[in-house]
């Protein structure tokens, strides 16, 4: 069950609750950086899905993230690669944006976003990435194999 804010932008209610949660238990303030964290994570996607001409699904935001829907091509694999990883590329600019500044906590949750979103378990960023690459990799033994198995 999601609320729809927008056409393309949903909430699911388990977030509300998180929220309220997170209110009543005084953790709204560390709700909130991870918030920030997500936005930014979730703003780098997009970014490569726009710059790359991919078509914009809707973005879904639940209490373990949010989730980009897009128009997946059979395309180049580093367009996939880069959409992939645009969340990671994202949390990186602004850790060292945030170091440089002096935002400990921001910096550091946005090292953390890093470290998790790399770990090669799907629908992780780098279960997305293996996924990804093995594709392209199986493709290329099928296409380079005499017997074509």
């Amino acid at each position: 069950m999601d609320f729809i804010i927008m056409k393309k932008y949903n909430i699911h209610f388990s977030f509300i609750i998180l929220l309220v949660a997170s209110l009543m238990l005084g953790l709204f303030k560390n709700m909130v950086l991870i918030l920030i964290c997500f936005a930014i994570h979730e703003l780098g996607h997009l970014f490569f899905i726009k710059i790359f001409k991919y078509r914009f699904s809707n973005f879904s935001l639940y209490p373990y993230g949010g989730v980009i829907s897009y128009q997946e091509k059979n395309d180049f694999l580093f367009k996939e690669i880069f959409i992939t990883l645009g969340g990671v590329i994202a949390n990186f600019i602004f850790y060292l944006l945030f170091l440089i500044l002096g935002i400990d906590d921001f910096a550091k949750l946005n090292f953390y976003f890093i470290i998790i979103n790399l770990i090669p378990i799907y629908p992780l960023d780098g279960g997305k990435l293996l996924k990804t690459v093995s594709r392209f990799c199986s493709s290329l033994w099928v296409v380079t194999s005499p017997t074509g198995l």
